[in-house]
């Protein structure tokens, strides 16, 4: 798929987005609500078109719908899909919800009434001839705490003993918890889409269904467990083939390996005297005073720190505190990518200083010599 189709597609996704979540007046069909598939295939052409400009995926996906907002204005894609979830969320807020997920959440803050009665209700779900044999009477209090009148008085209103009405009481929350059920299935969807996507109201969708919030915490964890052994296995193959291990020394970036006046091995000890004798095959200047040099494995020319150093940097890389260029963007990366990448890391990093009180100390005092001036 080309881009022109892609965004096609898009819009016609686009398009059918005011159609969901939107409260309608009669009961059949009711409210529609997005599917899966749907907002899967609206975060794919999505991605498709940020992926034509660019090799590197954003991450979370909702920095791409950001970042394709701000190249194709006129689709307006973040405004709309913001006013899904604003209206998923009303429909939720609306709908309100059930008691038995209130309890839930009280059993999880350690509420021993909140775990009795749910294990109750759990025991005659499965068999009704179960509820001969609970005392209903000791969950009058647990069951009173959601009731509009603070009793245990059923919607009917008729009077009975305390054990039948605690019971009447128990079923209801059961019904309602079974009449909710549609809508939670219809709305897991878009709360899990907008959790995944890191969608800035995603946390509030998942405060209307514990279990949505829990499924996705736990994928959420288990990407960052996968991407973590990713990177580890991205940084060991990296090593393995720029660091390769030669008679006691790393060979680095472009088969450069640094070499000291008092090396112990006899083939780079004759390797450091014959070069350092010539001196930097860049600036021309003698090596001896350098405390190390940079020997070419294959081609024999020597280069001073400062020489080589300067390469990698003109050449995107970051130098480490040890003199080793460093690139966090894998080998695939291109110049123009890794130097984009190291001036945002330093701009990061100067603006975290100027934030700091050393930093405010500096800014004053260069504005105070400004003035004297």
């Amino acid at each position: 798929m080309n881009r022109k189709q892609a965004r096609e597609r898009l819009v016609l996704h686009l398009e059918r987005l005011p159609r969901y979540c939107k409260p309608r007046d009669t009961s059949w069909p009711g409210t529609v609500w997005p599917d899966r598939d749907f907002l899967q295939s609206l975060e794919n052409h999505v991605m498709l078109l940020v992926a034509t400009e660019r090799k590197k995926h954003p991450s979370p996906a909702w920095k791409a719908f950001l970042l394709l907002d701000k190249r194709m204005p006129k689709l307006r894609l973040a405004l709309r899909v913001n006013n899904l979830v604003k209206h998923a969320r009303d429909c939720l807020e609306e709908a309100g919800e059930s008691v038995i997920s209130k309890l839930e959440r009280q059993e999880e803050r350690g509420d021993e009434d909140a775990r009795k009665l749910l294990r109750d209700i759990a025991s005659i779900r499965g068999d009704q001839d179960a509820a001969r044999k609970i005392n209903w009477t000791q969950h009058e209090t647990a069951l009173a705490r959601f009731s509009r009148t603070r009793t245990v008085e059923p919607a009917y209103g008729r009077s009975a003993p305390v054990e039948f009405r605690c019971y009447a009481r128990a079923l209801e929350l059961i019904v309602d918890d079974y009449r909710r059920k549609p809508l939670r299935d219809k709305s897991w969807p878009i709360i899990e889409w907008t959790a995944r996507i890191g969608h800035p109201e995603a946390k509030t969708l998942c405060a209307f269904d514990d279990v949505a919030a829990w499924v996705v915490q736990q994928e959420q964890a288990a990407l960052q467990g996968k991407s973590a052994l990713q990177k580890r296995g991205k940084g060991r193959e990296r090593t393995a083939r720029h660091r390769e291990w030669k008679k006691g020394n790393w060979v680095s970036r472009g088969d450069w390996i640094r070499l000291y006046p008092d090396e112990k091995d006899p083939h780079w000890r004759s390797a450091y005297a014959e070069t350092a004798s010539k001196g930097c095959e860049v600036c021309g200047k003698s090596i001896r005073e350098e405390p190390y040099l940079w020997f070419h494995r294959t081609r024999h020319a020597a280069r001073c720190p400062h020489c080589q150093e300067a390469e990698w940097w003109a050449d995107g890389y970051e130098i480490d505190e040890f003199g080793y260029p460093v690139s966090w963007l894998g080998e695939d990366a291109t110049r123009e990518e890794r130097i984009a990448e190291r001036t945002f890391k330093l701009g990061s990093k100067a603006k975290q200083w100027l934030q700091s009180p050393q930093g405010q100390a500096w800014l004053r005092k260069g504005g105070a010599e400004l003035k004297a001036r």
